[in-house]
């Protein structure tokens, strides 16, 4: 419960020193995180889910960054309230870019780790990548909305005793595609994306795995407000890592930033 309180309470300082900081125009904060993957808070049953992401480039101008992703499932209708997995996701990778201010570029990530922090036993859970990831973007037809997609490939070693057979449910590669702003009719900013990763014994059977539905959008009554709404579907292995031989079904709604 200390470890919980303690990470909980990091996150919400680094992120809440711009908010605290003075600062103008003239005058802007040195402020070098950027954003990585979405952070959101969605409510579910049994388990609510929060991410907390960001990367920051250590070398200046030589596009070698960390990144570091928390995800949390949190048991908010029991009576204590606990948190029931926690995982942690630092990684270092250079990023290759093929166009100046595009949206073309390979990563290579050269440590990947995703563990859930428990001592070593039955619970514990982790295991180490290294990994190619290239994202690109494409117009529609009528150029007015963009498509951004990714594929990511990895070797994985260094698998954790209690999860030696990991890849039979987390394979071997991740699909991603984004749509952006398809429903500009009825939402100021909306975005649709798609995230599927292959499993079984051959590692590479895309009917096992797992499969991930995730819509975000905000109305022009909410415009002026920095949060949107998010709604979320997964079915599959592998959502968390203590139950990454587990398959779930799990529908969450919630807040994203």
């Amino acid at each position: 419960m200390k470890k919980t309180a303690l990470t909980l309470f990091l996150f919400t300082f680094i992120f809440s020193v711009p908010l605290f900081s003075y600062t103008n125009e003239y005058d802007p904060i040195p402020w070098p995180l950027e954003g990585y993957r979405p952070n959101y808070f969605m409510l579910g049953i049994p388990n609510s889910k929060l991410s907390l992401s960001m990367k920051i480039e250590i070398i200046k101008d030589r596009n070698f960054y960390f990144a570091y992703t928390q995800l949390m499932w949190w048991s908010l209708w029991e009576e204590s309230n606990p948190f029931y997995e926690l995982n942690y996701n630092p990684e270092f990778f250079y990023r290759f870019k093929f166009s100046e201010g595009g949206n073309h570029w390979l990563d290579v990530g050269l440590l990947d780790h995703e563990s859930n922090g428990r001592e070593l036993g039955p619970d514990s859970r982790s295991w180490n990548r290294f990994y190619l990831r290239y994202t690109g973007s494409t117009d529609t037809v009528d150029r007015s909305h963009k498509v951004f997609w990714s594929v990511k490939t990895w070797y994985p070693y260094l698998c954790g005793p209690t999860n030696t057979d990991i890849l039979w449910y987390r394979g071997l590669c991740e699909l991603e595609v984004t749509f952006t702003n398809t429903l500009d009719n009825f939402f100021y900013r909306n975005d649709f994306t798609i995230r599927i990763f292959p499993g079984g014994p051959s590692h590479m059977d895309f009917l096992r795995g797992g499969q991930e539905i995730t819509f975000r959008a905000n109305s022009i009554f909410t415009k002026p407000f920095l949060f949107i709404w998010i709604i979320q579907f997964y079915h599959g292995y592998c959502e968390n890592l203590l139950d990454y031989n587990r398959e779930e079904t799990e529908l969450r709604i919630g807040l994203s930033f």
